[in-house]
């Protein structure tokens, strides 16, 4: 009897042929749905394990800071951090809006990493979601930060670690680590980026975000608590065996949506060695949470005894933020967190009632520690992807970068500086032109105030001569002008009779007509004297200034006759109206 035929079996682990031509096809997927993913630059680093990882970058000219950000299970840095629109699910995600993009725009560098088996980083037997041990992430990402973040722009800015999520319990973990925390099973350390380092970097690392975080997941464990021993040893025996979905967002359905079409997106069963992971170092994170402020000052110095090519030389500031609706992960666990930690509270009165007794019991348990600089806030509207949750999620952003972040790069400093600086100014400046303030302004007006017969005059133009006449007409003037007190020449002329421009206000002043003596006759305080820069004698009919440029124009030109001839003229012409008058 001849043997029936079967199909062939799939390989348990795909061969590298086929590894590779999966990775070609994610790659070229993801180029094309992340087009909009704004200025990044994307590099590549292999971690201990032979692992090629994926870094992306977002570098903003005289950044202020440089932020890590951390994603979350099954997710990705670019599905984390970009935005998207979720009435229109099909289309890519951008940079503008995004986190990445708020962050740049307050002058923050940002560094992202594809967590190992995922996004397009490469994964354990080229499976996705595939993990021998939980504390690879932390030790990545510590890699991450010294190969890549570290050398990027200046060395001393500081360095900020943010995470959603196992993105928050992963940045939990690095500060625990680096605060001479140690792992919760053997691993390979951070090496050096070149061999025979001698002396250790100081990492700058300032503060840590955990959104989210992985901390406690004691309603799981209840729910499946006849699958826990069942877990371990799938664990050992099948770690790439998958056993259980995670759970979905009710309040904002369109999230699942989203995970869906993406094409770097993990929306597989979560597999039995990565769940077991997840189970055990949440324990971890809380045992440890002392080494958050960094008790050892040892750890502060290059003699760090820590097995790294670094040290961090001040305690991070720590924020925690969680929503009392998250029914994935337990808020509790960034209660108890917070609480061993001395952390101060931020909710409102009903969510901080809720969780204080759970803060007290940390606290009567005697395991707290005075942190510097650690808060929790509690929020209200929100569930879990604090990132994808919108609007909430960008308000959220918001609060982040102003009311935590800023203050911790210089901001409110430099804010204080310039109001300071602007209040003991004597002047303001606008475009390098002076601005007198209101009150130099009236001062300079009282002192600078003409005469009531110069305030008088016309402010429009210069007038003619026989506009001028009238103006003087109170001014008596005698019939005939004797020869002894006409005016020498040049100083009858136009040019002479014109009154310079007014240092005060710069107005002309009205001309007396060349044709009446009364100017020689007028009394002196009724003349406006020339400047000092002015004095000396001008030739007969040439201006001194514009001003004299612009009554020249209007003024008939004198006659060219003696002072003789013009003094018989003059009493003649008076003569003659005399009689007319008569």
């Amino acid at each position: 009897m001849a043997p029936q035929e079967t199909a062939p079996r799939t390989p348990a682990t795909p061969s590298p042929a086929t590894v590779a031509k999966q990775r070609e096809k994610e790659i070229a997927a993801a180029k094309e749905w992340y087009k909009n993913a704004g200025p990044v630059t994307q590099t590549e680093m292999r971690n201990p394990e032979g692992l090629v990882l994926h870094g992306h970058h977002w570098v903003v000219p005289n950044a202020r800071a440089k932020v890590v950000l951390c994603h979350g299970y099954g997710m990705h840095a670019r599905f984390d951090y970009l935005r998207h629109d979720p009435q229109n699910l099909k289309s890519p995600p951008v940079y503008e809006g995004s986190w990445v993009h708020k962050l740049n725009k307050a002058q923050c560098s940002v560094h992202c990493l594809d967590q190992q088996s995922f996004g397009l980083s490469e994964g354990h037997k080229g499976k996705k979601s595939h993990i021998l041990d939980i504390e690879h992430l932390p030790r990545d990402t510590l890699q991450f930060l010294y190969e890549q973040v570290l050398p990027s722009q200046d060395p001393s800015l500081p360095i900020f670690i943010c995470g959603v999520s196992l993105g928050g319990c992963i940045t939990a973990r690095v500060v625990e680590l680096v605060g001479g925390g140690s792992a919760s099973t053997k691993h390979n350390a951070v090496q050096a980026s070149s061999n025979g380092a001698l002396e250790k970097k100081p990492l700058p690392l300032r503060g840590a975000i955990c959104m989210a975080p992985l901390f406690r997941m004691e309603r799981l464990k209840k729910k499946n608590k006849h699958l826990l021993p069942l877990a371990r040893a799938l664990a050992a025996l099948a770690p790439s065996l998958e056993v259980g979905k995670p759970a979905k967002n009710e309040m904002y359905p369109f999230f699942q949506d989203l995970i869906e079409v993406d094409p770097l997106c993990y929306t597989g069963k979560s597999r039995a060695r990565l769940s077991n992971e997840l189970l055990r170092v949440v324990d971890t994170v809380r045992d440890q949470a002392p080494f958050f402020s960094f008790p050892d000052p040892a750890v502060k110095t290059k003699d760090s005894p820590l097995p790294y090519p670094f040290y961090v030389p001040e305690t991070p500031s720590l924020l925690i933020v969680h929503s009392k609706n998250d029914t994935f992960v337990d808020p509790e666990g960034s209660v108890c967190v917070a609480a061993t930690l001395g952390a101060k509270m931020d909710g409102s009165q009903e969510t901080l009632e809720k969780y204080q007794a759970e803060y007290d019991n940390v606290v009567k348990s005697g395991k707290v520690v005075n942190h510097p600089d650690a808060n929790l806030w509690l929020l209200d509207n929100m569930w879990h992807c604090l990132s994808k949750e919108l609007p909430e999620g960008d308000l959220l952003m918001d609060r982040v970068i102003r009311d935590w972040l800023a203050p911790r790069i210089g901001a409110d400093v430099n804010v204080k500086e310039v109001k300071e600086a602007k209040d003991e100014a004597p002047e303001q400046k606008e475009d390098g032109i002076k601005i007198p303030q209101p009150e130099e302004i009236t001062e300079r007006k009282e002192e600078e105030s003409p005469s009531p017969e110069v305030d008088k005059a016309p402010r429009d133009a210069a007038p003619t001569a026989s506009e001028a006449a009238p103006a003087h007409s109170e001014v008596e003037a005698p019939a005939v002008q004797s020869e002894s007190t006409a005016p020498p020449a040049g100083e009858g002329s136009p040019a002479a009779d014109v009154p310079a421009q007014s240092e005060a206000e710069g107005k002309e002043q009205p001309v007396a007509s060349p044709t009446h003596d009364e100017s020689a006759a007028a009394e002196p305080q009724q003349a406006t004297p020339v400047p000092q820069s002015q004095s000396a004698t001008p030739q007969p009919g040439e201006p001194t200034n514009a001003a004299e440029q612009s009554v020249l124009a209007q003024t008939p030109e004198p006659d060219n006759r003696t002072s003789e001839e013009e003094s018989a003229a003059a009493a003649k012409r008076l003569s003659n109206q005399v009689a007319a008058d008569e």
